[in-house]
């Protein structure tokens, strides 16, 4: 059972995570479902800029690793997603500066500053706070699984899904350049907002792109 191309790939993006200041050290978690519904997933307290494939688990929907080692604490949060979200190929959990810095003032992402936020975006709620690794980390997602691929975890973190490895890897890029970018312009005085109106052009724009 050795996945050998899911493992390259997942690899893959773990380092273009790192090298782009997405994670650190042995913070966050990724993860991938396999063809066979068991799960892929980056193994606990290692550095993600130097996994190497074989390193990555496979881990059942029970939470079982099939050739040992110790997967993530979070896996079960990863597990509620898939569980609830077909479409979800991929589980990035990270703790990006800006990102968590939002997350830590409680603070939603502004929809209405950048086109960026309701074109890839969406709503990025904020999550209560829950001791990682615990079972209260799965409690405090749930309410948000169907009404979006991206949310905020109290003093915590960044946590987005998507169908590809890609997908997911932009929707955190996204999500934490229109957090430096909603930084720097509340320093500034804040945004001319976009209005309601031209917000619902977006997301009408949005929902087309996403059913061709």
């Amino acid at each position: 059972m050795s996945y050998e191309e899911q493992r390259r790939e997942l690899i893959l993006w773990c380092r273009r995570i790192y090298d782009r200041g997405l994670v650190f050290a042995s913070d966050g978690n990724f993860s991938m479902r396999l063809p066979d519904g068991n799960i892929l997933i980056t193994p606990s307290k290692r550095n993600k800029g130097f996994l190497q494939p074989e390193e990555l688990l496979v881990v059942t929907p029970d939470g079982r690793a099939l050739e040992g080692g110790t997967p993530s604490s979070e896996f079960p949060m990863h597990r509620a997603i898939y569980e609830t979200c077909p479409k979800a190929q991929v589980v990035l959990h990270s703790h990006p500066p800006f990102s968590t810095a939002y997350a830590s003032a409680g603070r939603p992402v502004p929809e209405n500053y950048f086109v960026e936020a309701p074109l890839f975006l969406g709503q990025v709620p904020v999550t209560e706070f829950a001791v990682p690794g615990t079972l209260d980390m799965v409690r405090i997602i749930e309410p948000y699984l169907n009404s979006t691929s991206n949310l905020l975890l109290k003093n915590h973190g960044a946590l987005v899904w998507d169908k590809s490895l890609e997908a997911a890897y932009n929707r955190l890029e996204v999500l934490e350049a229109v957090c430096r970018m909603a930084y720097y312009t509340d320093a500034l005085g804040g945004a001319d907002a976009i209005t309601p109106e031209q917000l619902e052009q977006l997301r009408a724009a949005k929902q087309k792109k996403e059913r061709t």
